[in-house]
């Protein structure tokens, strides 16, 4: 039977409860929830999902309203609004009622709609209740009617009357929870729902969000399950099955000719050392960036001249007519109806749409668009813009090939694919050509020079930035397809995402005049009772005046910013304050402003954005607004910057220093047009790209002398020998404050081991932080030291300041328990023995007690002085790799990874390797004689494989039921040393700290460890057995935060 549009209602109002829960969730857990309900919910609906009369398409249509993009229902929340007015044959007082949705703190329209008809519910269940199946058909019923809609949806226009015909059966058979749903489905926006996408595609079944990287299409990937897959099994949890239905698909998969295909995943270079980390050694195509619209073009030479090309945007709308402009253009550069095209049936290219000026032989600004096109047949955004002049016309700039007649040459690697590309084009300069390149090889030293350069090349040209794609990479890879040994990702390099190219990126002071509230932004916000989501920036259009004659100022809006992705949280809410108590309504009188009396400057008023100003701010208040370029806004004459979002609130600045209307048009046309003085701007660009390579050279400086240091620490000698030197541990400025020194030269002397081939290189290095001589001088003698006693054991026991020693190099069992002889070295004037003696030994005698300056990293784990630990030897070797930060969590420790995550290339061999992380591929490494004996005093627990070293797990924390397990066998095993569990996505983030993405402070990595944390073991020495503490019990290791 078809599916029953409660069910998705239910789940969307179940999730509503976990966002709008009091107090609020955390994110993670919000989002561990979320994901959870999710999960759960599709395991119950599996069969009735599945049924054989339930449209699949229909069904994601609905959950995922955004996705279609060839619908277009002309509907804003006025004009809803008024229809479910109608619909559901609403009196004037629930009308009024309807419109309360304008006011803030009262929910959007789909909350007004559920209050107005919660008290006509009935109970129990409805004897005709709404299906999927019915919703999709009244709004495909209802999108037909718009010109805008896809013309596969348009032509079927429905023969009804009106609207309301098509809605009205439906909304007076739904509940009013189901009828607040489907008001925000029109409005393909279900916030402050939002759907993890990924998750919910691949619970329907785990091969779609595969297929809709190839036909990324509903209707096409639902043909292709109930079609050649249809026996594959919707869910699996078996991951090696998983994997391998995947490679089975990808092996039959192909792109189909009409269908658009899916894009790669691109990444956003937060700085020039993330680009150069993220690269990884690897041979990289880098590719200017232009200034265009997307298109992915189809042509299919069996349908015949005229009607053989179909292009896509960017979301997924067939735009074929809208670019009729360019296919002549894509006619004579791919040889269409001549004897040297070099393809039979069918190809797909992937381009960028510019405009070209042959008057001034250059790209023009992307504004120039839309001159040249239109939207559905009609022009848009156009008014204020100039004619067409001769010589401008259209350009299509093509980077990429992914299918030539029955070949998918998108499986190929990017190289042979551009290769291919110029055999099927032929370029025609100021018509067609393909992406300015040039290949880098990261492995070689000159590499980030070489690409500096072309980062200020492509700016000096006014290009937006550059893109980055790997030689070897396909354009998207299924499970059959991945080589783990390559990148699978684009990266993307503009200015606006440098902070190192400060003084290139477009930065302007903006005045704030005015605020308006939009329920549905104020939904996808975080922060409750706003009164305001949208803020108007304006410019003074007669400054100098202003300054010279102390004139009232006049003000013109030049924009609006709202609070999704461009104003962050803190500064929304200090915004969210002034307007608040330093503003009056904002109300119209012709071409003035009433009150205007009451504010300290006048406006210019026009019908936009102007109209949408809710309050009028008595004094502007200024901010910082970052954007990508200028360009014309829609409808308007002037410059603005593109994409603004604001950085900053600055308080302590006068609205007089804020840029003006002229000043804001000569800063546009200096940053648009090419320089007049280019030796002025060659100079500064040079300055930044040297100051950039001086980072980066300081920074490799600092990470050659650190591999260097880590190289001899690693280094295993057979002969060894023992020495007095100063400590090379560095504590923090708290803790000298502490010991009322800050001095090391005050520090005592330390036993260290000191290898042969550090005595050869001749340099002074600390191989272990070692034990700390008491206050008598150490007399070592040949032979073994004698056992200590108790008393002695006791004081240290008492002392509760006993710290671990490290050792940044693994020793082997026999290094640690069987003596050795060595050359002796005196002391003061004392001799030391021969031999070396057990660890226990050691840190139970009086002569070498340890005080520390510090609390231990860990907590101390009680051993038995009666017994040799049985340490197995591992034969691995810790990788060479170190890393890059000195304070890494992950620089120390040994990890052991879930069954879950083992197999994952990205977590197991990029996100560890560069840690210089050693891995326990068992947990027999990590066992120890565990007999149950009463301990005899406060010495060190040490893993003989791996000495002072975390134990650390990294788990998938959304299988909750296989990570409790692991936890479980773990606890079981009995290990005394502390082992600290952590979701394996805590290794990105701490990625971002080292990648320079996101700047470091103590604390915000404790937020983020905490975040990831998902618990930690304790040995309780009172029940002799391991505990385990969850995230909510566990803290992070002390050391961690000091750093």
């Amino acid at each position: 039977m078809p599916f029953l549009f409660s069910e998705i209602c239910r789940l969307l109002s179940d999730l509503e409860k976990l966002k709008k829960r009091h107090p609020p969730l955390l994110p993670t857990a919000l989002k561990g929830e979320t994901g959870s309900k999710l999960e759960y919910w599709f395991r119950c609906q599996r069969n009735a999902i599945h049924a054989p009369g339930v449209d699949g398409v229909a069904f994601l249509s609905t959950l995922f309203p955004e996705r279609r993009t060839d619908r277009v229902y002309g509907m804003k929340e006025d004009r809803l609004g008024k229809l479910i007015g109608r619909c559901l044959n609403m009196n004037s007082a629930n009308r009024r009622i309807l419109e309360d949705w304008k006011t803030p703190g009262r929910g959007d329209l789909g909350d007004r709609v559920e209050m107005i008809q919660k008290p006509y519910d009935e109970p129990g269940a409805q004897d005709h209740p709404v299906t999927v199946e019915e919703v999709d058909k009244a709004l495909n019923d209802l999108a037909s009617r718009v010109r805008f809609s896809g013309p596969d949806v348009y032509k079927r226009k429905s023969p009804s009357s009106s609207p309301d015909d098509s809605l009205r059966d439906i909304f007076l058979r739904l509940k009013s929870s189901e009828a607040k749903w489907l008001t925000r489905l029109i409005l393909k926006d279900f916030s402050p729902v939002v759907l993890d996408e990924y998750l919910a595609l691949n619970a329907y079944h785990f091969l779609l969000p595969s297929l809709l990287k190839f036909q990324d299409s509903f209707s096409a990937a639902v043909g292709l399950l109930r079609g050649p897959f249809c026996n594959t099994p919707s869910f699996t949890s078996d991951s090696a099955a998983a994997w391998g239905f995947r490679c089975q698909a990808a092996a039959s998969l192909t792109p189909q000719i009409g269908v658009k295909i899916g894009r790669p995943q691109f990444l956003k270079a937060r700085s020039m050392e993330n680009c150069v980390h993220l690269a990884k050694k690897q041979i990289w195509s880098v590719e200017r960036k232009y200034d265009g619209e997307f298109c992915e073009i189809h042509i299919d030479l069996q349908k015949g001249l005229g009607s053989e090309i179909k292009i896509f945007s960017k979301s997924c709308k067939d735009s074929t007519e809208d670019r009729n402009k360019l296919h002549d253009t894509i006619r004579t550069c791919l040889g269409i109806g001549q004897a040297h095209c070099a393809f039979k049936k069918k190809c797909i290219l992937i381009g960028e749409m510019v405009v070209y000026s042959n008057q001034e032989q250059r790209i023009l600004e992307f504004h120039h668009i839309r001159k040249h096109i239109r939207r559905s047949g009609v022009p848009i955004g156009n008014d204020a813009d100039s004619q067409v002049r001769p010589g401008e016309h259209l350009m299509i700039v093509l980077y990429d090939l992914l299918l030539i007649d029955d070949d998918p040459i998108l499986r190929r690697p990017y190289s042979e694919r551009r290769e291919q590309l110029t055999k099927v084009m032929t370029k025609r300069i100021g018509h067609a050509i393909t992406a300015d390149r040039i290949e880098i090889d990261f492995s070689k030293p000159d590499a980030k020079e070489t690409l500096c350069n072309q980062f200020a090349a492509a700016l000096h040209l006014r290009m937006e930035g550059l893109v980055l794609k790997p030689l070897q990479m396909p354009y998207f890879s299924l499970a059959g397809d991945d080589n783990s040994n390559q990148r699978s990702y684009i990266i993307k390099l503009k200015k606006d995402y440098l902070p190192e190219f400060d003084g290139e990126r477009d930065v302007q002071d903006f005045a704030v005049i005015g605020a308006s509230y939009d329920p549905k932004l104020a939904q996808k916000s975080n922060i409750g009772e706003l009164e305001f989501t949208t803020f108007h920036l304006g410019c003074m259009i007669n400054k100098k005046d202003v300054a010279r004659f102390d004139q009232r100022p006049v003000y013109r809006v030049v924009d609006a910013i709202d609070l999704h992705q461009c104003i962050p949280p803190a500064e929304l809410r200090i915004l969210n304050e002034y307007a608040r108590f330093q503003s009056i309504p904002f109300v119209r009188e012709d071409d003035r402003l009433r009150d205007a009396e009451d504010i300290g400057f006048d406006l210019v008023l026009d019908r936009t954005p102007s109209s949408k100003i809710k309050v009028i701010l008595i004094e502007p208040i200024v901010v910082e607004v970052l954007g990508s370029s200028y360009e014309k806004p829609s409808n308007k004459a002037y410059y603005m910057l593109r994409h603004p979002r604001i950085l900053k609130v600055h308080l302590d600045r006068s609205w007089k220093e804020t840029v003006s209307f002229d000043e804001l048009q000569e800063e546009a046309d200096k940053a648009l047009k090419l320089p007049q003085d280019e030796s002025t701007e060659s100079k500064k660009m040079s300055q930044n790209v040297k100051d950039v390579l001086g980072r980066f050279r300081s920074q490799s400086e600092q990470d050659r002398v650190q591999r260097s240091t880590s190289k001899l620490k690693a280094t295993a000698s057979p002969a060894t020998t023992v020495r007095t030197t100063q400590s090379s541990h560095s504590d923090s400025p708290c803790v000298r404050r502490q010991q009322g020194s800050s001095n090391p030269k005050d520090q005592p002397h330390v036993l260290v081991r000191v290898d042969t081939a550090e005595l050869r290189l001749g340099e002074v290095q600390t191989i272990a932080p070692a034990l700390k001589l008491s206050g008598s001088d150490l007399k070592v003698a040949s032979g073994s030291l004698p056992k200590p006693k108790s008393s002695a054991v006791a004081s240290i026991s008492k002392s509760g300041n006993l710290k671990r020693p490290k050792s940044h190099r693994k020793r082997a069992s026999d290094e640690i328990l069987e003596p050795r002889p060595t050359k002796t070295i005196v002391l003061g004037t004392r001799t030391p023995p021969r031999g070396q003696r057990t660890l226990t030994d050691i840190t139970n005698d009086k002569s070498t007690r340890i005080v520390n300056r510090s609390p231990p990293a860990f907590p101390i784990v009680r051993a038995t002085g009666e017994r040799k630990a049985v340490i197995p030897k591992i034969a691995s070797k810790r990788p060479s790799i170190t890393c890059s930060w000195p304070d890494c969590p992950f620089a120390n420790a040994v990890v052991y990874l879930s069954p879950c995550i083992r197999g994952q290339s990205w977590v197991a061999d990029d996100l560890l390797t560069c840690h210089g992380t050693e891995r326990a591929t068992d947990l027999e490494h990590w066992l120890r004689d565990n007999a149950k004996q009463p301990s005899l005093g406060s010495v060190i627990a040490e893993s003989a494989a791996w000495p002072s070293m975390q134990k650390i797990v990294l788990v998938e924390s959304r299988r909750e039921e296989a990570t409790r397990a692991l936890v479980e066998e773990i606890r079981k095993v009995g290990l005394r040393d502390e082992v600290i569990f952590f979701d394996w996505r805590f290794l990105e983030e701490w990625n971002k700290f080292e990648s320079g993405m996101e700047r470091f402070c103590p604390q915000k990595f404790l937020a983020v460890a905490k975040r990831y944390l998902y618990g930690r073991t304790i040995w309780e020495d009172g029940r002799e057995e391991v505990s385990f503490l969850d995230k909510d019990s566990a803290s992070i290791p002390r050391d961690w935060i000091m750093q």
